[in-house]
């Protein structure tokens, strides 16, 4: 049987615990870059030079063509000249300096192109081409090397801005994890319209504005399938840093980062998941989504219960994955338990499955008696090598990864008993008499 690791005595105080789906502030250190060295940063850290000397020449000369002023003014002509290796290598070292003088648009599409250059954004683009009956002119465009790649992405941007926004917000989607999920007191179908999403988004234009994260508040509304992604960007509170301007003097630089929260609505359940960094807000948009769209601020309940007590009565048995499609094996990788006698006292058992030991002695005389600060599971899937994991910390975090395993995760949690929902009332049917 594995030892458990006995912490030193004063209680774990790491990250502060809370609702699902908080993703903590960066690290101070991280922030406290300047503004010239983070940008520089980011930016090379995702536009690589490869992405400029890959580019098709008339594709790459489109997107740099609204900007050929800004360009013009930095030495970089777009007519008449030959896009050598020189001449983009210019270009590159241009476009990934810090220049207060850069264009937003420029700087942004750059990040946003880099960011979806890969074959998982192509397809969802082709998916969202697809379920919106769009033909796109230079859909037949292979895809066998690199290139082909680059090239479909500039193509997508030129020829279909929204199509190409809404393929990034579907990527940036993807590598969300953390979320508040909230179920509704009575499931009705999501009907949308502008008015809405303009009084919603004015709504917290207004609500980041009053805790100086600034009025600017964007809402993008993207419908995939059983889902409609609601993706709320703004901004953070300023940050001022002090500088050296010219090898010379000192000055004080002030900038905005923005952030990007994610709210998913379930048309098929009437679930609403929520990715955003703290509790206050997460349980603000619990309220406004329903308060905006189905007309009541208590649309969605928020009494989603987790809960060890399937460990203690069935112990092994509660790991049954029998009856999941699709889920092979349910493994407890790790158990955290604070004994009720030593409150300062945090006892982890950590193994590649303590499913064995749940049926023996010691283990549960742990769990009588102590109370369960946290259980780590991993999901073995059918014909996946990726093993997804979940973390429970009762009595509502709940942190899993959506991407992958998520139906099976979720369907586990409840026919076990370690997530309890709320009572959902569905609508009748129409009876015509």
């Amino acid at each position: 049987m594995p030892k458990p690791r006995r912490p030193k005595s004063k209680p774990p105080s790491a990250t502060p615990q809370s609702l699902p789906g908080i993703e903590p502030e960066p690290p101070s250190g991280e922030e406290a870059s300047s503004p010239p060295a983070l940008v520089n940063r980011v930016l090379r850290d995702i536009v690589s030079p490869g992405l400029i000397d890959l580019a098709p020449g008339e594709d790459l000369r489109g997107f740099l063509k609204p900007h050929e002023g800004y360009l013009a003014s930095r030495g970089i002509f777009l007519d008449g000249i030959e896009m050598n290796y020189k001449w983009k290598s210019k270009l590159y070292e241009t476009l990934v300096q810090f220049d207060p003088a850069l264009p937003a648009e420029l700087q942004q599409g750059l990040l946003d192109i880099a960011d979806v250059v890969n074959e998982r954004a192509h397809d969802l683009s082709v998916d969202l081409a697809r379920m919106r009956q769009i033909k796109l002119p230079f859909d037949s465009v292979s895809l066998d090397t690199p290139v082909d790649i680059i090239a479909y992405v500039f193509r997508l941007y030129l020829n279909d801005r929204k199509l190409f926004n809404d393929t990034v917000a579907r990527q940036q989607a993807t590598r969300m994890e953390r979320f508040s999920e909230f179920y509704p007191r009575n499931h009705r179908p999501l009907l949308l319209n502008e008015t809405q999403k303009e009084l919603f988004r004015s709504h917290f234009s207004t609500y980041f504005s009053k805790r100086n994260r600034t009025p600017f508040c964007d809402l993008q509304v993207v419908e995939v399938e059983q889902e409609v992604q609601f993706h709320v960007i703004h901004g953070r509170p300023p940050r001022s840093h002090s500088t050296v301007k010219d090898g010379k003097d000192r000055s004080m630089i002030s900038f905005v980062p923005d952030k990007r929260d994610l709210l998913i609505f379930d048309r098929a359940s009437g679930r609403l998941a929520v990715s955003a960094s703290h509790p206050s807000e997460q349980e603000r948009y619990r309220e406004y989504f329903g308060r905006f769209f189905f007309g009541a601020p208590g649309h969605f309940l928020d009494n989603m219960d987790i809960t060890a007590a399937p460990l203690h009565t069935r112990r092994q048995a509660a790991l049954s994955a029998a009856g999941i499609p699709g889920l092979k094996r349910v493994r407890l990788r790790e158990l955290r338990v604070r004994l009720r006698d030593r409150p300062s006292l945090l006892i982890t058992w950590q193994d590649n499955d303590l499913g064995e030991l749940l049926d023996e002695e010691q283990m549960g005389e742990l769990l009588d008696s102590g109370e369960v600060v946290s259980m780590r599971f991993d999901f073995s899937l059918e014909g996946q090598t990726r093993t997804p994991k979940v973390l429970l910390t009762p009595p509502n975090k709940l942190i899993y990864d959506r991407r992958l395993g998520a139906f099976q995760a979720r369907e586990f949690l409840i026919r076990q008993g370690f997530v309890v929902l709320p009572q959902i009332e569905r609508e009748a049917p129409l009876v015509l008499h």
